[in-house]
């Protein structure tokens, strides 16, 4: 069986358009979450929810929820937006394929409750150091610590 390999010049391909890894459709999961809350129309394109994301007048109502459950929406990263609801006090990640989270993470700083069971983190993200978090639960998780092996219970912060 052999199978034909079409070259196409790089000119004819538009990049830019593309969405880096699996934020783009990590995007529309998370703007079509925030939409239910919000009671907006759903997205079905990166480009329309990351514009939604970057309107300086939906700043206000971004920063104003509280509560974000992004449970079981099959999501392997974390969208950098996160970082723009900065009035969360509760995130629930579990049951997704996480393996870290976004830098942008570090702008919850309301953030005290974080569920992010049953997902793929090996170690703890190094933004969940900084936080200083109520509870947060990483059990399911294959988490190594150097000195007690596997790290899978909840942890209080």
């Amino acid at each position: 069986m052999s199978a034909i390999i079409q070259k196409t010049p790089l000119s004819s391909n538009n990049i830019a358009e593309l969405p880096a890894g699996f934020e783009g459709n990590a995007l529309i999961i998370l703007a079509n979450t925030v939409a239910e809350i919000v009671r907006h129309s759903k997205f079905d394109s990166h480009q329309a929810a990351k514009n939604w994301f970057e309107d300086p007048a939906n700043k206000e109502q971004f920063a104003s929820i509280q509560k974000l459950d992004l449970s079981n929406k099959n999501l392997q990263v974390l969208p950098s937006k996160i970082g723009i609801f900065t009035g969360l006090v509760r995130l629930n990640l579990n049951g997704n394929s996480l393996k870290t989270l976004p830098e942008t993470f570090n702008n919850l700083k309301n953030l005290n409750i974080l569920f992010a069971r049953d997902n793929e983190f090996k170690i703890k993200p190094k933004v969940c150091k900084k936080n200083q978090f109520k509870t947060a639960d990483f059990a399911g998780n294959p988490l190594q610590t150097p000195h007690t092996g596997n790290l899978s219970k909840f942890e209080k912060y």
